[in-house]
């Protein structure tokens, strides 16, 4: 809010209406107009008189100033709250009585020097205004000029000098790595051995009857080396025979490839015009134990350690995004109602107890084709229906829709052995029309979706 002028004169004539006939030379009817409204006037030395005839009915003072001002050529201005002055109606007589007053305006929208150096800059554009001085670090403009360019000003600021809109900016980010091996090719031996045989060695491998009886000689011959391996090529011929080892050629033909996709999405809150950043990457769990030193005193405390909660994970719908906790299955603890924001359904876990819930029969409860894209779930009693429930009136649901932009109501009911079911009202525009019944007794045992990529998990703590 700008400052309020002060120090600038103002007439302060007499509140109501008159009806006028006035006449005789301009200063007289003035004179007249001022009497009329309890106020007093004077002229500038350069007015010229003439005269003049006013006739006008339930008029305020300033209306009939107004008329006497075209009526006569002049111009009027205040000195004090009972005195005017009155003077020719030219540039020079308007320059000469002009009432300059200061007045400064804060800039609350204005993010930045930029942003402030633009307003003041449209300011002197539009008002013409000289005196015009820009305080960027308390943030204001300070102008001095008449009270009708100061009045002008502040009409153009609270214009110009506006909040950053917000907007929100859904991001979806699609992981891609690739990963392809080829492996073509022979590994050939790095290394063989030649083996002497000596004239004994010859003289058994030529005794040899047949194939058998020549592997089974050629087998003690090496083992009497200390050669296991009978894969040996001769080389040469009669005394200078040798046995050359053969080792294993490997050849490889492999060829391999991979290809892993994950998506995220963002929902990025930024100003209008402004730049915004946000972080991707993966978190990573610290310890905080194993950062801080045992600092006992006295008695003493150790360094608390790390605590690790079991884990266990239940399968609902496709992309859970929300869940409440209550006694829907009028148990004694809690259960679950989770909304799945891809399949567009309501899957309810009923407590078993020691951190093991089961999937209820009827589970999930799909919602109707003008109820989409479910993201957020409260529960309470949306009805006050003491007639009908002997017992303790069961929990209601109500779920937001994001992509139909409704709500969806699901009232809790019980049959005749307290198993608790829930009805859904359809949206107005839906052709099925009326209530549908859909069932989720607490007495089966549960029909399961095993989908393993969509499931919440729960983290019991310690006994």
């Amino acid at each position: 809010m700008a400052n309020v002028l002060t120090n600038v004169p103002k007439l302060e004539p007499r509140n109501g209406t008159s009806n006028l006939a006035l006449h005789g030379d301009t200063k007289a009817v003035y004179e007249q107009l001022a009497s009329t409204y309890e106020i007093r006037v004077v002229f500038d030395p350069d007015l010229t008189v003439r005269n003049v005839r006013l006739r006008a009915d339930d008029v305020d003072f300033y209306t009939a100033v107004a008329l006497l001002e075209a009526e006569t050529a002049t111009f009027w201005r205040p000195l004090n709250a009972k005195l005017m002055l009155v003077a020719p109606d030219t540039r020079e007589k308007r320059r000469q009585y002009a009432i300059e007053a200061e007045q400064t305006f804060p800039l609350k929208g204005a993010a930045n020097p930029n942003e402030m150096t633009e307003i003041l800059r449209a300011l002197r554009d539009i008002t013409g205004a000289t005196h015009v001085q820009l305080d960027s670090r308390n943030g204001s403009i300070t102008i001095r000029d008449t009270p009708e360019k100061l009045a002008l000003a502040g009409k153009l600021i609270r214009d110009l000098d506006q909040p950053h809109g917000e907007v929100m900016v859904d991001i979806r980010l699609l992981e891609v790595d690739r990963d392809k091996a080829r492996q073509l090719g022979m590994t050939m031996p790095s290394s063989t051995q030649f083996i002497p045989l000596a004239s004994s060695d010859l003289s058994k491998l030529k005794s040899s009857t047949d194939l058998a009886n020549l592997l089974t000689n050629l087998a003690e011959i090496l083992s009497a080396k200390g050669i296991s391996d009978t894969s040996v090529i001769p080389v040469g011929g009669g005394r200078s025979t040798l046995l050359l080892t053969a080792p294993g050629v490997t050849l490889n033909l492999s060829d391999s490839s991979s290809l892993i996709q994950s998506a995220q999405q963002v929902l990025l809150r930024a100003q209008d015009g402004k730049p915004a950043t946000f972080f991707v990457g993966t978190r990573y769990p610290v310890d905080l134990s194993q950062l801080s030193s045992n600092t006992s005193r006295g008695g003493g405390t150790s360094t608390p350690s790390g605590t690790t909660f079991p884990e266990t994970s239940f399968a609902v719908g496709k992309n859970p995004s929300a869940l409440v906790a209550d006694t829907f299955m009028g148990g004694s603890l809690p259960d679950l109602a989770v909304v799945n924001r891809d399949d567009n359904s309501i899957t309810i876990l009923q407590n078993q107890d020691k951190g093991h819930f089961v999937q209820i029969s009827g589970s999930p409860i799909a919602l109707g084709k003008n109820e989409t894209s479910p993201v957020a779930i409260a529960s309470g009693i949306f009805r006050n229906d003491a007639t009908k429930f002997s017992t303790t009136q069961p929990e209601d649901l109500v779920v937001v829709n994001s992509g139909s932009n409704n709500i969806s109501i699901l009232l809790g009911d019980v049959d005749q052995d307290y198993a608790t079911h829930y009805c859904r009202r359809k949206s107005r525009d839906s052709k099925e029309g009326g209530v549908v019944w859909l069932q989720a007794s607490d007495r089966g045992t549960g029909n399961s979706i095993a989908v393993p990529s969509f499931s919440i998990c729960l983290l019991r703590g310690m006994e």
